[in-house]
């Protein structure tokens, strides 16, 4: 504070009554934004340039006290270009600041006391400030050692003095723009160490400086004095210690070993995505020959698209052009005390690593040729750089012939996919147009017909990649599914052990034999065998992992049946399957010529479906057309608007790829804006003077051919001219803001007046109406429906989100084109206008672009229509209307033979119910035969489905735009709903079968109502004499093995009554057990106490009942618990009569020591159970 006092309140008002009243009227406190008053509501606009300061290490380390003097609001377009030079300084705004840079300094040395911040700290413990040391060691990896050796003078002496490290920190902006209108205007306020220094003689290098909790990338090169190659390279491969280039800096002496390797150097150009109009992406670094990552390998990429890899010497490399960003953030640098603004980055890793992004990868690099398809890769001596010139080409040269041979290999199998023959067209057509131009030296055209290509071809291999995948998943299932089928078949001619063998192996192998001639499987993939191998290993080893899960089930249950006893019942779900499958396939070769209809019927049925329906997804335009109606405004002109989605930035080298394409066929134009940055609320303007009279809210930048467009000429005043080819330092600006410049700046601005914009003096050649350009409501509006004018930016500090609104015309200020390109860092294309001279091709030439570019492209073909063309995927659905009929035929055919099935085979069903097998276990039955004929039916319509699509194809009889995709992932669709068909048609008969074993109305055991707190269920069993003993300790133990809460469906609590009851008079003996129990959920208090009661009347069986009476808990919730408990109940009865006669004698044995310990039984009528059961 005190130091911003005496600079601005003290120092400069001096200066101003010796140099007069208006110096230092455009000086700025940016540290704490005091001075003057309005650099809150406009802060100044920084540029490239401001990086680190000598200030840093104070403010660093003590978190303020230091400041710099820096010049902003400069444009400094001519910074770190060949055209930087002495000439270029303007001496009438560098003279002032000199002036005060050093009578300030004066007297900041004559000042007796200064209050700075002075508590330095080397790390603060919130990481806010301190002040680290990054100590990097420069390393290479000894393969003998496995370990790294130091790279120093000793072990490397010819190299050393050659030997550079880069190291640039990262940070991020200091705001947040909303993301979806693209970070307009917005301030970087961090700063960027960015430092390339020799190391010394033990190869270390040591960054001082740098703050806490953050990191950098680090990079190490050597660098040939002699001839300027690149020998050594920083290695980010297998045998890096850190697989990455980024350095963290966590404590106060911080190390980091960068590892290098002696190199091959590769550059490439232009490198961005054609699709979607977005910065470079990441690249892959493969070695030709084994189709992976090379061992050791690293790359550098600047912004405008030139990528150099660093590749090992000597070997045979491919690149793979992976989606994402493949340089280092873009990070800005700050001075200290918020005085100094930063820069971005211009290089930083490229290397993507093995998730670069997207399934498959977008580009290749393959060095191929016409008779290697699949590429020789590229190999580099040591030390040399290979340079591929006109690297467009080769990118679209390379992913086109690749994908040209696998499309041909898939022709020939009458394999086709729409998308793919689509985008595959468009690229042949393209491809060899930028061949052309290249030959007759058109390089502009063979450059923007070389994107298309790749951009097309770049869909037509995504569609085709995918292709292939699923014609290996499905040629790897019908191999799987031929096992099966295979065994059935066998089963079904009637083979039985090693015949049964013998066949399987052959149907197997001529199925795979029939496939491999007819299918493309087995030819698109590299080794469709291998896949089948693995898939059938894995085939083999599921019974194995099967049976070693049910040793250890079988071994769990043995552990619990010692512990709790005998209480659950299981059934073997794999047994009772693999008897259902044979029994069906029995009963099929029983009725041979039932079998033999019903087969013929769902094999042709899936046939049909197979060779004479397609369903694929294919690009569908989708286009919104508005006709304009009388008294609204027509479209601005006949043409076509090509913008990103949110008004994101358009590369520069997209303009030159349309400008290209279309030269000669049209008049195209493209449109920038620039804005100020933003303010901590409201919107930001780019400031002239102290006195903020002339508010320009945005820069809206043009071509000389938008007024031949849009006719924007038309709204300058008399006297003004439009833009020339070679205007730059030029402008237009609205006649609200000339008058405002006027009292502004103290001068008339006119025609030919000049006036200052960051740095730059802009020449006025004309002065337009501001309201017909945008007054808000009205003006020039674009085939978009949205001004032309730049959107109102608004940036937040958090989360918010707004819907903008355009600025006014007299808001703006009109500059060239040229002058947009020159300040690339700050203004940027938004929109580009094509205006063909033939109208008739407007439509085409959109639907074209719709398809090249993942974004809407906005066009209008007539002076009363407007329209947008977005391409989806769509589905369609060819053939399948002629099949619905037949579909319902064959379904009910099925059914009538299942249910003649089920009524000649009722003396069969008798037996089932006979040997015990219960309705679900019959229907089963039923429901296993179906699927049988699903499974021969499926594979073999399947088989002679791929046979009869081959023969169609080949005799030329399918129609125009039919593609049987027989290959593809949708065939499962047709087999799944034909196999469906025929398992509906008999879940009919398999009721009706199962209907047959239980004929009575009451097929479901039924409990009683309660009466009150009391229930009473009588259960449908009954025991002996002897046997209700038994029974009794077997539920005892049943009761006594729930007595934890949390498992199951109820817990015991509390002693386990036994009671024996005898009437004489009545001839009635009863037995009973009785005990108190809670039940689940057991948080809701519910309790009960529980007697099984067991009555015998005239020494006949005894009958049970269960009852249950209340004793805590509601009555609603009471009622609802219950019922899982008494289903607990019924299960252990049904346990009870499915165990071993010596199972049960224990019980009975346990039961009656049981009675007689308590009395309940004299010793003369145990010694007669155990007589019993001793005979």
């Amino acid at each position: 504070t005190q130091l911003i006092t005496l600079l601005f309140q003290t120092y400069l008002p001096a200066l101003k009554e010796i140099l007069g009243a208006r110096y230092g009227e455009y000086f700025l406190d940016q540290i704490l934004l005091t001075y003057p008053p309005w650099i809150s509501a406009c802060p100044p606009t920084e540029f490239m340039g401001a990086t680190y300061f000598d200030s840093e290490p104070f403010v660093a380390a003590c978190y303020g006290g230091g400041f710099a003097f820096h010049t902003t609001n400069d444009a400094r377009h001519f910074m770190k270009t060949p055209a930087d030079t002495f000439d270029k300084i303007e001496w009438k705004n560098y003279w002032p600041q000199v002036q005060f840079i050093f009578t300030s300094l004066y007297a900041l040395i004559n000042e007796p006391r200064i209050d700075l911040p002075k508590q330095p700290s080397r790390m603060e413990a919130t990481g806010e400030w301190g002040y680290c040391s990054l100590t990097i060691r420069v390393v290479s990896y000894n393969m003998t050692t496995a370990y790294w050796d130091p790279f120093d003078a000793t072990r490397h002496p010819e190299a050393i003095d050659d030997l550079v490290v880069h190291y640039q920190s990262a940070s991020a902006p200091a705001l947040t723009a909303v993301p979806s209108y693209a970070a307009f205007g917005a301030a970087f306020l961090a700063g960027i160490l960015d430092v390339v220094v020799k190391p010394n003689r033990n190869g270390e290098v040591v960054i001082k400086g740098v703050k806490p909790y953050t990191g950098g990338t680090v990079n190490a090169f050597v660098v040939n004095s002699t001839n300027g190659h690149i020998e050594w390279a920083t290695d980010v491969g297998v045998w890096s210690p850190y697989q990455s280039n980024y350095a963290s800096v966590t404590t106060i002496e911080a190390s980091y070993l960068v590892s290098i390797f002696r190199c091959s150097s590769i550059v490439l150009f232009a490198l961005f995505n054609p699709t979607d109009l977005s910065s470079m992406p990441a690249i892959l670094l493969y070695n030709r020959l084994a189709h992976g990552p090379l061992i050791q390998q690293s790359a550098l990429a600047s912004p405008y698209g030139d990528v150099m890899g660093f590749v090992i010497p000597n070997t045979p490399v491919e690149i793979l052009i992976m989606r994402g960003r493949a340089y280092g953030a873009a990070a800005a640098g700050g001075g200290g005390g918020g005085v100094a603004i930063g820069t971005f980055g211009f290089i930083g890793a490229a290397f993507g690593g093995g998730g670069a992004g997207g399934r498959f990868p977008m580009g290749l690099l393959l060095n191929s040729t016409a008779e290697n398809t699949a590429g020789y890769g590229y190999t580099v001596k040591p030390g040399e750089t290979l340079m591929i010139p006109f690297t467009p080409l080769i990118y679209a040269r390379d992913i086109y012939m690749l994908n040209d041979g696998r499309v041909r290999l898939a022709a020939q199998f009458y394999t086709f996919n729409p998308v793919t023959m689509l985008f595959h067209n468009l690229a042949t057509e393209y491809f060899n147009q930028a061949i052309a131009a290249a030959r007759m030296r058109d390089y502009g055209l063979s450059y923007a017909a070389a994107y298309a290509s790749w951009a097309y071809e770049q869909m037509a291999y995504y569609s085709m990649m995918d292709l292939i995948m699923q014609v290996i998943y499905t040629i790897v299932v019908i191999s799987i599914a031929t096992i099966p089928f295979a065994y059935a078949i066998s089963r079904l001619i009637g083979f039985e052990k090693r015949k049964l063998l013998a066949s399987t192996i052959i149907v197997f192998g001529i199925m795979l034999i029939v496939l491999n001639i007819f299918h493309p499987g087995f030819h698109l993939a590299t080794n469709a065998g291998m896949a089948i191998l693995a898939f059938g290993s894995a085939m083999v080893i599921l019974p194995l992992l099967g049976f070693v899960i049910r040793e250890a089930m079988m071994s769990a249950k043995t552990l619990k049946e010692r512990m709790v006893g005998m209480h659950t019942a299981e059934i073997s779900r794999s047994a009772i399957a693999f008897q259902a499958f044979s029994l069906s396939i029995s009963n099929m070769r029983r009725r041979r010529f039932m079998t033999a209809l019903t087969l013929s019927s769902v094999i042709i049925l899936v046939f049909s479906m197979v060779t004479f329906t397609s369903l694929m997804a294919a690009p569908r335009p989708v286009e919104d057309v508005k006709v304009v109606s009388e008294g609204e405004e027509p479209p601005l002109y006949q043409g076509i608007l090509i913008r990103r989605p949110v008004w994101s930035a358009i590369p520069e080298e997209m303009y030159y790829q349309v400008i290209n394409q279309f030269k000669g066929t049209g008049i195209y134009s493209a449109r920038g804006w620039l804005f100020p940055p933003p303010p901590q609320r409201g919107l930001g303007y780019f400031a002239f003077s102290d006195k903020l009279i002339t508010k320009v809210g945005a820069v809206l930048f043009l071509s000389p051919e938008e007024k031949e467009i849009s006719h924007v000429d038309e709204i300058l005043l008399p006297g003004s001219d439009w833009f020339s080819p070679d205007d730059v330092y030029t402008c237009l600006i609205s006649k609200t803001i000339a008058d405002n410049l006027t009292k502004e700046l103290g001068r008339e601005i006119t025609i030919g007046s000049t006036i200052p914009f960051l740095g730059m003096e802009l020449r006025v050649i004309g002065i337009f109406d501001g309201d017909l350009l945008w007054s808000g409501s009205s003006g020039l509006v674009d085939l978009d429906g949205e001004p032309i004018t730049p959107l109102m930016p608004l940036v937040t500090t958090g989360a918010g989100r707004a819907v903008p609104f355009h600025f006014p015309g007299s808001q703006i200020m009109i500059m060239p084109l040229k002058a947009c390109l020159l300040l690339r860092e700050r203004a940027y294309i938004v929109s580009i206008a094509y205006k063909p001279y033939d109208t008739a091709t407007i439509r085409d030439i959109a639907r074209d672009l719709a398809l090249r570019i993942t974004t809407d492209i906005y066009y209008s073909d007539a002076p009363n229509r407007l329209g947008v063309v977005r391409y989806r995927q769509w589905f369609t659905i060819t053939g399948f209307e002629t099949f619905i009929l037949p579909t319902i035929i064959c379904s009910f055919t099925i059914l009538n033979m299942m249910l003649a099935n089920v009524y000649y085979r009722t003396r069969e069903i008798s037996i089932y119910m006979a040997v015990g097998l219960s309705p679900l276990h019959v229907s089963v039955l039923f429901l296993t035969e179906s699927l049988v004929y699903a499974l021969l039916g499926a594979v073999m319509g399947y088989v002679y489905g791929v046979i009869g699509c081959w023969l169609f194809a080949s005799l030329n009889m399918y129609p125009e735009g039919f593609y049987p995709n027989f290959s593809s992932f949708y065939v499962f669709i047709v087999l799944g709903s034909t196999s469906l068909v025929t398992i509906i048609s008999t879940v009919y008969p398999s009721i009706k079968a199962s209907r047959l074993v239980t004929p009575s109305l009451e097929r479901k055991w039924k409990v009683p109502p309660p009466r009150g707190d009391e229930w009473e269920i009588k259960m449908p069993f009954v025991f002996s004499g002897r046997e209700i003993y038994g029974f009794l300790a077997f539920v005892n133990e049943y009761f006594d093995a729930h007595r934890t809460e949390g498992v199951g469906a109820f817990a015991t609590f509390g002693d386990i009554e036994w009671k024996s009851e005898e009437n004489i008079a009545e001839d009635k003996d009863v037995k009973l057990i009785t005990a108190n129990v809670r039940l689940a959920p057991f948080d809701v208090g519910i309790t009960q106490q529980v007697s099984l009661i067991a009555e015998s009347h005239r020494k006949r069986p005894y009958g049970l009942t269960i009852y249950l009476r209340r004793t805590t808990g509601l009555l609603s919730d009471w009622v609802n618990s219950n019922r899982p408990f008494i289903d607990n109940m019924r299960k252990q009865l049904l346990i009870w009569r499915t165990l071993k006669t010596d199972v049960k004698e224990k019980y009975i044995e346990t039961g009656l020591e049981t009675f007689k310990k308590k009395g309940f039984i004299g010793l003369e009528e145990f010694k007669k159970g155990s007589d019993v059961e001793k005979r």
